[in-house]
């Protein structure tokens, strides 16, 4: 088993389309990643999927309009399971740890030799979280597993330029933010 990230420049004909990247294997068709493309304006379309099998695959672009898709520099870069694990670390190691000194002291600032500290985390030091959208708002279920899981969020395409005149489903989507403490 293994993973494969692609990487492309899309652009499309006129207007604004959503372009998706899939791939086509034997076992059928696997979405890759997806953006809002623009007419004269190059957008970066990157993702990845795990891959359980070897075999030939083809890679699509697909759109939601009739316009025609522009791609350049597209990149494909396999990984085994092991690689991308030990990526992940690295990343982790990198910009997640750091070495700290701790010091015992008493009141008068002298040092406490062989003293026993504990230290327990009380919350992550670093933000985690995913993106939403408005379906989020009539769906209790999902409300429920975002919230346990995450503590920042981003919205999917609510505040995309095209999107961001006032509407109720902004007013809304901002509403459950703060009632989250998002």
């Amino acid at each position: 088993m293994g993973v494969l990230l692609h990487a492309a420049w899309i652009q499309v004909s006129e207007g604004v389309a959503a372009v998706s990247a899939v791939f086509k294997t034997r076992s059928g068709f696997k979405l890759a990643g997806a953006i809002v493309a623009e007419a004269k304006c190059w957008s970066m379309l990157q993702g990845g999927l795990t891959v359980d099998k070897s075999g030939p695959a083809e890679l699509y672009f697909i759109k939601n309009a009739s316009v025609e898709i522009l791609a350049d520099s597209l990149s494909l870069q396999p990984f085994t399971q092991e690689e991308w694990s030990s990526h992940q670390q690295q990343s982790i190691n990198k910009v997640r740890k750091t070495n700290v000194r701790i010091q015992a002291l008493d009141k008068q600032g002298n040092h406490l030799r062989n003293a026993t500290i504990s230290i327990e985390q009380k919350s992550p030091s670093f933000p985690f979280g995913c993106a939403m959208n408005k379906n989020i708002l009539n769906n209790p279920a999902y409300q429920n597993w975002f919230t346990s899981r995450f503590k920042v969020t981003t919205f999917e395409n609510e505040m995309k330029w095209y999107n961001t005149e006032p509407s109720p489903c902004h007013e809304d989507c901002w509403k459950f933010c703060d009632e989250h403490t998002f």
